[in-house]
């Protein structure tokens, strides 16, 4: 009876036998062993058992740890393990194995690709500033469908003004016209794909001009914005800056004074162009001014920041009644 009381932990001495280097074992053993004994003749069995389960958890460290154990301790031991199989296994059958490669690489990368492409079509027009407040105004037309459709995204000039006059949710709005024109400086001259916009066009998108005001660079009816590209390709080293250009309107050529060069549009932009110029100088808008009835053109609208959609949907369909019926 007096031997049982004088023992050690089982589960302790199981723990230490099991993790414990063979060559260290014993001795460790043998000194835990009689320092337990001496524990249990000056003080307690229960002082001496928790003494005992101290020391092992005290030995649980890597010097004296069996190495396999710690093979397996090891988070990337596993990766290893799998990784030589793997290669085992496809050495030992190369088709087979070619196959099983090929099919897991074409898998990954068909993943990798359509991941790309999702979040590249996520993250169209997500760079202007105020993204998330931008709208584009359509129309609906009762009377007038086409190919099956009554919406259509053109509306008709007037809009532009109207909407922060009369609807108080609407901080900006601006309009554009989509244009292919001749554009001529000295003897080069070639079509370039462009857009007529109101004096707030920067107002409502964030293209960051690299040279002018984006707060006048659309006041003057002859003034013209360039990208980049479309400013090299015309001036090359010339500053372009004050030069102007020729631009075949209609049967006249107008000439426009560059008033600011805009870093190129980033394709993920559903508005790709390479110049702007005011719409003002266009002669149909000009006719088309307070003209209700006839639509050309794209309307944006940026909300406040306390903006409702719904009280703003509302309200563009009281000023359609009011002004379109």
């Amino acid at each position: 009876m007096g031997e049982e009381q004088n023992r050690p932990p089982g589960v302790a001495q199981r723990l230490l036998r099991s993790f414990i280097k063979p060559d260290l074992l014993e001795e460790v053993q043998g000194d835990m062993d009689e320092n337990y004994l001496h524990q249990c003749t000056s003080r307690s069995k229960h002082r001496a058992d928790l003494n005992y389960w101290y020391q092992t958890l005290n030995y649980m460290r890597p010097f004296a740890v069996r190495g396999d154990i710690l093979d397996y301790l090891n988070p990337f031991f596993m990766w290893k393990h799998n990784l030589v199989i793997g290669w085992r296994v496809f050495r030992n059958n190369l088709a087979y194995g070619s196959i099983n490669v090929f099919g897991l690489s074409a898998g990954l990368a068909c993943v990798m690709l359509i991941t790309i492409f999702v979040k590249f079509e996520y993250s169209y027009d997500t760079f202007h500033d105020q993204y998330d407040r931008i709208y584009r105004i359509i129309k609906e037309d009762p009377d007038n469908y086409y190919l099956g459709n009554n919406r259509f995204t053109v509306t008709p000039a007037p809009l532009v003004t109207a909407l922060p006059l009369e609807i108080p949710e609407v901080q900006y709005a601006a309009q554009i016209r989509r244009c292919e024109l001749v554009l001529e400086f000295s003897d080069f001259k070639s079509f370039q794909d462009g857009i007529y916009a109101t004096e707030d066009f920067f107002k409502v998108f964030t293209f960051p001009l690299l040279h002018g005001d984006p707060n006048s660079a659309l006041s003057d009816p002859k003034s013209i914005v360039l990208t980049e590209t479309t400013a090299l390709k015309y001036f090359r080293d010339i500053n372009p800056i004050g030069e102007n250009l020729r631009i075949e309107i209609g049967n006249e050529k107008i000439e426009f004074t560059v008033a600011a060069i805009m870093r190129d549009v980033p394709t993920n932009s559903h508005l790709q162009f390479d110049y702007i110029v005011p719409i003002s100088s266009a002669p149909r808008y000009r006719r088309n001014m307070d003209n209700w009835d006839s639509s050309s053109y794209l309307t944006y609208a940026v909300l406040r920041s306390d903006h409702s959609l719904s009280a703003l949907s509302q309200k563009l369909v009281a000023l359609a009644r009011d002004k379109l019926l």
